[in-house]
C-alpha cells in the first residue's frame, strides 16, 4: 500500500461497469486507508466504511459473478 495507486483510467466513467468494479476490488484497501486519512469525512462514515470493509473481507466467498448478477436482474 505504500506504493500508491496506479493511474486511474482518464475519465473513469468510461469504463466497463465490470473494469470499474474490478480496479476499485483490487485497490479497496488502498482506497478506504485513502478515504481515512481524509480529515473530510465523519466518524460516521469512517464507521461505515470499516463495517462495509470487514462485511467485503468475510463475504468475498459468498459472492456471486458479475454474470450471474446481470441474469437475476
Amino acid at each position: 500500500m505504500s506504493h500508491g495507486l496506479p493511474s486511474q483510467p482518464t475519465p473513469f466513467e468510461d469504463l466497463a461497469q465490470e473494469e470499474q468494479i474490478v480496479y476499485v476490488e483490487t485497490h479497496i484497501e488502498e482506497l478506504v486507508a485513502q478515504l481515512r486519512a481524509n480529515p473530510m469525512l465523519q466518524p460516521w462514515e469512517l464507521e461505515m466504511l470499516a463495517d462495509r470493509l470487514s462485511r467485503y473481507r468475510t463475504q468475498v466467498e459468498g459472492g456471486i459473478s458479475w454474470e450471474e448478477f446481470e441474469k437475476d436482474s
